[in-house]
């Protein structure tokens, strides 16, 4: 329940507030969470829990004396939703295997949370099973968008437009090695992506750009934001 259906990431709600503070045996900390939960309290709440997205983590850290039972955690704590990536293979190339691609997110230090640094729920989690931490017997839930409209045209020769910056680029790279093996000739396809420096961003480089020498991509267009030099 607590690692896969509820989200402690979650904006917690005012209800969420008012339940914590019955239970904080610390007098100040029970009348701060009860005033951030009160009508009066609503343009605070915005700027210190909305604004800020504090989250469930940060409040029990903040309220250290705040000691609520699990089971009203469950009854208020939202259901954890799903995160979409797009797959960067063809299941005509990789047909018992799924292959993504994440950049991990580092979350910004905020006013109540943790000393340690935090990183984005589901890459930090990719991060560290793909980092060889407890990669062993690791099952990763999956959750199909069934009504999906996001995919290669079904006639390989209709003229396409591709933009995808950074990560972004993952759906492309999955359409140009769907082309390639379905080997039905080529229409005009035009690739944009960009990074931030071709030396440490550049992701899929030789794939893209074998790719484009065999006429699978017939334009690719490559920009940097951040060159070491001006010249280059």
């Amino acid at each position: 329940f607590f690692t896969h259906c509820a989200d402690f990431r979650a904006v917690p709600k005012k209800a969420f507030l008012l339940m914590l503070s019955a239970y904080c045996s610390d007098s100040k900390e029970k009348r701060r969470l009860e005033e951030l939960s009160s009508k009066e309290g609503s343009e605070e709440y915005s700027q210190l829990i909305l604004e800020d997205r504090v989250d469930v983590v940060d409040l029990l850290h903040a309220f250290p004396s705040c000691m609520p039972p699990l089971e009203r955690m469950m009854e208020l704590l939202p259901r954890l939703q799903p995160r979409y990536y797009s797959a960067v293979s063809s299941p005509l190339v990789h047909p018992h295997t799924i292959k993504i691609a994440f950049n991990v997110t580092v979350l910004p230090r905020r006013v109540w949370s943790p000393p340690q640094g935090r990183f984005g729920l589901c890459t930090g989690w990719f991060d560290r099973i793909t980092s060889g931490l407890g990669t062993s017997g690791v099952k990763v839930p999956l959750v199909p968008r069934l009504q999906n409209t996001f995919h290669p045209p079904l006639d390989p020769l209709v003229p396409v437009v591709m933009i995808g910056p950074g990560t972004g680029v993952a759906p492309f790279v999955g359409f140009l090695q769907h082309w390639r093996a379905q080997g039905k000739g080529a229409g005009p396809r035009w690739l944009f992506f960009g990074c931030r420096n071709p030396e440490k961003d550049y992701i899929y480089r030789e794939d893209l750009e074998s790719y484009h020498s065999d006429g699978t991509l017939l334009h690719l267009t490559v920009t940097f934001s951040r060159l070491e030099s001006p010249g280059d």
